[in-house]
């Protein structure tokens, strides 16, 4: 049975539900986790992985994948890291930040991660690309002269 993926199924969903009422609110699965999409914009990843400490074959120190991701332009992450208490740069995906559910400081940075979103802060968020459904028949470039001969004759 396959795992249907919702707010309610992770544990710190209940801090995006006020932004449900959005117009412009989705979500969806990735990864294993439930990316978050508001004003056009990614703006959260929840993944829950306890104990989770390792990527492709390397080890981490702590837990990598329980907690909140945070999509942010690199420029604006030292002024992150000192808005949200308790967040550092996500060790594989460096471009994001990260929010263990182990940090004594998760609630609260949680809750101003969410005002920040309400706010439309430029801080936060990544507007994601946009893939085109179909794939475009590729095409062989054929060469102007059949015969070989003819290039090595000039």
């Amino acid at each position: 049975m396959k795992k249907k993926y919702s707010l309610e199924n992770f544990s710190a969903g209940h801090f995006f539900e006020e932004l449900e009422s959005k117009d412009s609110f989705y979500f969806k699965k990735l990864f294993g986790g439930l990316s978050i999409y508001v004003f056009g914009r990614m703006v959260a990843f929840l993944s829950e992985h306890p104990g989770d400490s390792e990527w492709r074959g390397k080890k981490f120190k702590n837990e990598i994948w329980n907690g909140c991701l945070i999509p942010s332009h690199r420029d604006f992450h030292n002024d992150l890291l000192k808005l949200l208490k308790g967040t550092s740069i996500h060790p594989v995906i460096t471009k994001w930040l990260y929010l263990p559910q182990s940090s004594a400081n998760f609630e609260d940075s949680m809750f101003k991660l969410v005002e920040l979103i309400k706010m439309r802060n430029e801080l936060v968020g990544i507007v994601p690309n946009v893939r085109s459904k179909t794939k475009k028949a590729k095409t062989k470039v054929k060469s102007k002269s059949k015969d070989p001969k003819k290039k090595l004759k000039s």
